[in-house]
């Protein structure tokens, strides 16, 4: 961002507005560009913060496979409610309700 302010700056500095008008556009053009480059640069960084902050399931956990099994156990009549979402990085929360087919 740095560089963008440095360049527009000069350009503004060697073509002066009265002279140049449309040196005074030069400023915001660059200030778009360069916030173009850091939201693509920090996309990895902003997807996965969305997908936090929504506890999106993980995709490292194979919950049909989870479900699967749980209801496979001895002991499991029912399987009724079954969430799995991410708290933050590498930090999942699994929780489900099982009705057992006898006195647990």
């Amino acid at each position: 961002m740095s560089v963008g302010v440095v360049i527009s700056s000069g350009v503004i500095y060697f073509f002066p507005v009265k002279q140049n008008p449309w040196s005074k556009y030069f400023d915001p053009a660059c200030t778009l560009v360069f916030s173009v480059i850091i939201c693509y640069t920090c996309k990895a960084t902003l997807f996965n913060s969305i997908f936090i902050l929504m506890e999106g399931a993980p995709a490292a956990i194979d919950v049909e496979a989870l479900e699967r099994d749980l209801k496979n156990m001895d002991g499991v009549k029912e399987l009724k409610e079954l969430h799995c979402w991410s708290l933050s990085r590498g930090k999942n929360v699994f929780v489900a309700k099982i009705v057992a087919s006898d006195d647990p």
